[in-house]
């Protein structure tokens, strides 16, 4: 099985984005490569060659081999090959005896080729995609070049089959030979009414052309195939070798001011992708490739970037079936020398048109390439030129892309340029279509401001959509170190202690290595989904639908629409979806009905989802493709609270240390050390165990700590917990209510802040909580502004009244829907690889606690006294548990609830991860004052 020899522990696997991976080891100059330390595998094994291949030629092809190697058979050299990442093929007839043959093959960690594959990704080695044996006659179909142009209107077609015929034996005679193409169905019909044959010249293009009328074109939403047999037959007649492609029938114009399929402007929803799993390291199974396909098709990507190396040919053929448009790259990138290499050198040219050439010959059948890029990375010069100069000759059918010079390219592409900017090129009117071939880098918690940017691409004519970096994160499965029993997800650093290494950088993806979605990636299904509702008049029943496909309508769906009272349905219904045209709107009635009595105080929401109303091959029968939630305007005052007046008695008891309430049912203890309550009970159950303890600290992002805002900010760690009180006042106003007023100063430096809280211990058995920071000015901004309460052991049940059921936060929060959700406080940690704030919740208006008999504690935004809405967390963890572990096992799990009563949280950015703040709406500034309320309560199964 291929593999790679670090996956299997020969030798450690390095991980460096930019600096070359033997950099630890030597430091060696273009074209050198290490000596000291250059690892080589031996391969050998024995085969056997089918009797009837006699007076053929036999073929040895290495799918992927990293990064070069040697070849020998029965002891004979055969060859030598590099470029890692394109087929290497080999004609072995000559070496072959009958029976038993040997094959050996040394692989070289690094070559003078490496200097060319210095992408960012865990550097391993061997033979990593299939190796085989094949044969062909000795007069061969040795090319085999299809095209489809379509007509003005873009219905009907025009077939080319370019096939190039070989002659090994120089002793074909002119006329023996003829071509014979005939295209097939999806069904095995003909749809040449008779093949398409010619005489071929040997070593010369001979080009066959067939009118297909109204074929079923190909797009990534309805990847229509055909499949082309050509069929070379000698002087008698007989075939004597046949080759088979699939087809689909596209076209793609480029140009100024236009980038189109099949004459529409295509908007890529796009990924890129590296090849990648924790057990198999770059031999990726085709059943993974598979998952891949699939979990992009239902989280609405359309598009894939094979970043940054030609990816296994099976993906191809996987983005042909399931409707995937790629841009294809060549494996070249030399990040760390690329102000140098290869630039304009001419010794470098050859390699560098050698490794496009091999890409494109392999890869110029699929209909899902839409593009060819050079490479990435690896600066400008005129090597590129001749690069993109071969391409246009070879196949003037697809753009050439290049973002490291853009001169070159058909297309402008930039790399994680903030909305605000893409903009700026969108109002330039500039015709050269736009996009952004890498942009909210995705690693750890991330991904925040999708919908600004997709506001933008669709706003301008001469934008095209992005590709997330990246698809999935880059792990290796290794054992827990002393416990072999479980494993985790390794990365840079934990490999070779003390080698150089960008740790967890390589951990980037919308998904984990294990492909368990990122909370990210359902942002991008909300920002990618293919049609949007809005209000339209909603009081009448009616919202306006988009379709965003650029050739579908909506017959594959049914609408679903229900109306949610503070998140429970009360009303629904499914209806088939309405008749829009590709890229039109219209206005859509729904039956739901305004209830004749509103509950006082409660929100209604209208929830549309448009579902699959039959199984796909991507997805099930029910599956969610798009979805949006809409407020009603229906509501009626909350009843006034009851006056204190009404409330059962309270006992005010003070102390030198503490103040207690007491009452009927209820019992509030407050350290004036510390100023937060030591414990809450109601009818004698414990609720809080402590708090709330002012905080203002999360655990670092990977975003955090690239922009080092974890350094900068740092006097905000520990700030609320060393707060210091200067005052604790106590009062009773009433019988059934007491006030208990906190100040603390924030040892924030240079300059104290201040921290201010009101307890309001009612005799009904509430406490209501208002919190006031005012944080000086000069200070970095906050990661948070609210507090942390500690619940019991026992307390692991959640039930929620917020936006979810994923995590979310002010910059990535269009895709979790206001309602009512319920979970486990163990399931609220995402899956990242380095431990690092999560679980947030946005817009919350209660959250409850409880044990299993269905008891614990409820928390209430109070639209009485500051905003109606909170941001909430239910951890095992505190915000410090998660500051300093670079592995999940490593981090504590408190048998308590740490529960995060928050007015904001900073927002997690994602524009870049070593640099970019979170856009300027979702920070929070010191020198300002900030003020938020909130309530708490018994939660009882009574």
């Amino acid at each position: 099985m291929p593999s790679n020899w670090e996956i299997e522990g020969y030798p450690e696997p390095i991980y460096l984005n930019i600096k070359y991976p033997w950099e630890g080891y030597e430091k060696p100059d273009f074209p050198d490569v290490p000596k000291d330390f250059n690892p080589v595998g031996s391969y050998r094994r024995t085969f056997t060659v089918p009797d009837d291949w006699s007076g053929r030629r036999t073929l040895i092809s290495f799918q992927g081999v990293k990064s070069a190697f040697f070849v020998w058979v029965n002891g004979k050299k055969v060859g030598y090959s590099e470029d890692s990442y394109t087929p290497a093929e080999f004609d072995i007839s000559p070496y072959l005896r009958p029976g038993a043959n040997s094959l050996s093959v040394e692989v070289y960690r690094w070559s003078d080729g490496s200097w060319l594959e210095d992408q960012d990704m865990i550097d391993l080695s061997g033979i990593f995609r299939d190796v085989y044996l094949y044969a062909i006659p000795l007069v061969h179909v040795h090319d085999l070049f299809v095209r489809t142009d379509l007509d003005s209107a873009f219905r009907d077609a025009t077939l080319s089959v370019t096939t190039v015929v070989r002659d090994r034996t120089g002793k074909a005679a002119k006329g023996e030979r003829r071509v014979e193409a005939q295209l097939y169905d999806a069904k095995g019909r003909p749809v040449l009414r008779r093949p398409l044959t010619g005489e071929p010249v040997f070593d010369e293009p001979l080009t066959l052309k067939a009118d297909v009328k109204a074929p079923d074109l190909w797009s990534a939403e309805d990847p229509n195939l055909y499949t082309l047999v050509v069929t070379l037959t000698d002087g008698k007649g007989r075939s004597t070798d046949i080759q088979r492609t699939r087809v689909g029938f596209r076209q793609v114009d480029f140009g100024p001011g236009k980038w189109t399929v099949n004459g529409k402007h295509v908007m890529f929803h796009g990924t890129n992708r590296h090849e990648s799993t924790p057990e198999h390291g770059q031999a990726v199974p085709e059943s993974v490739m598979v998952e891949d396909v699939l979990l992009m098709k239902r989280h609405n990507i359309n598009a894939v970037r094979t970043s940054h190396y030609p990816n296994h040919p099976r993906w191809l053929e996987l983005c042909d079936e399931y409707g995937l448009y790629a841009i294809d790259e060549t494996n070249l990138e030399t990040h760390g020398v690329r102000d140098r290499l290869p630039a304009s050198l001419p010794e470098w040219t050859d390699a560098c048109v050698d490794r496009i050439r091999s890409m494109v010959e392999r890869d110029k059948n699929h209909a899902c390439v839409v593009a060819w890029s050079l490479g990435n990375e690896a600066g400008d010069g005129d090597n590129f030129k001749t690069m993109a100069d071969w391409v246009r000759a070879r196949d003037d059918s697809r753009p050439v892309h290049y973002e490291g010079m853009n001169s070159v390219a058909d297309v402008h592409s930039e790399m994680y340029t903030k909305p605000a900017d893409v903009e700026k090129y969108g109002k330039s009117a500039n015709p050269k279509p736009y996009m952004l071939c890498e942009y909210t880098h995705a690693m750890g918690n991330s991904n925040g401001n999708l919908p600004e940017y997709w506001e933008i691409f669709e706003k301008y004519p001469n934008l095209h959509g992005g590709f997330v970096w990246d698809w999935v994160d880059q792990n290796i499965r290794r054992p827990i170190p002393g416990d072999a029993k479980h494993s985790y997800l390794s990365y840079g650093g934990d490999w070779h202690p003390g080698y150089p290494t960008d740790g967890n950088f390589s951990c980037n993806g919308l998904v984990a290595s294990t492909r368990s979605p990122h909370p990210g990636l359902m942002e991008i299904k909300k920002v990618y989904q293919p049609l949007s509702v809005t209000a339209d008049d909603l009081g009448a029943g009616t919202v306006k639908v988009r379709n965003k496909h650029l050739f579908s309508g909506l017959d594959a769906y049914e609408l679903r629409w229900s109306v949610t009272r503070n998140g429970e349905r009360v009303q629904h219904g499914t209806l088939r979806a309405p008749d829009v045209a590709p890229g039109t709107s219209r206005a859509v009635r729904l039956p739901y009905k305004k209830p004749g009595t509103l509950e006082p105080g409660a929100e209604y929401w209208l929830d549309v989802t448009f579902a699959l109303r039959d199984k796909t091959r991507w997805a099930p029968a029910g599956h969610i493709v798009a979805a949006e939630q809409l407020p009603m305007d229906w509501r009626v005052p909350t009843p006034a609270d009851p006056a204190p007046g009404t409330l059962p008695a309270l006992e005010l008891s003070e102390s030198g240390t503490e103040v207690m309430v007491t009452g009927r049912e209820v019992e509030v203890v407050l350290s004036k050390a510390s100023g937060t309550l030591s414990s809450y009970k109601v009818k004698g159950k414990l609720l809080l165990a402590g708090g709330p303890v002012p905080n203002f600290w999360r655990g670092p992002t990977d975003n955090d700590i690239g922009r080092k805002y974890h350094e900068e900010a740092a006097t905000w760690r520990d700030a609320g917990a060393k707060a210091k009180v200067t005052e604790v006042k106590a009062a009773q106003p009433s019988p059934g209510e007491v006030t208990i007023e906190v100040t603390a100063t924030l040892p924030t430096s240079p300059s104290p802040s201040a921290w201010h809280t009101v307890f309001t211990v009612r005799g009904d058995g509430e406490v209501r909580v208002r919190h006031t920071l005012k944080a000086a000015a000069g200070l970095p901004d906050l990661p948070v502004v609210g507090a942390l309460l500690t619940a019991p052991a026992g307390f692991e049940r959640i039930d929620w009244y917020g936006r979810g059921p994923h995590e979310n936060y002010q910059d990535r929060k269009s895709s979790a829907f206001v309602g009512r959700y319920r979970s486990t406080v163990d399931d609220q940690v995402a899956p990242y690889v380095r431990p690092q704030q999560t679980g947030n919740m946005t817009d919350v208006r209660n959250l409850s606690l409880a044990d299993r008999a269905g008891d614990g504690l409820t928390v209430l935004a109070d639209p009485a006294d500051g905003e109606p809405l909170l941001e909430t967390s239910a951890l095992h963890h505190t915000p410090s548990d998660l500051d300093g572990p670079k592995h999940p096992y490593e981090v504590k799990r408190r048998d308590e609830t740490i529960l995060g009563v928050n007015h904001r949280q900073m927002g997690v950015g994602g524009n870049d991860s070593w640099g970019a703040p979170p856009l300027e709406a979702y920070l929070l500034h010191s020198g300002r004052t900030y003020t938020y309320a909130y309530r708490l309560r018994a939660l009882s199964r009574a």
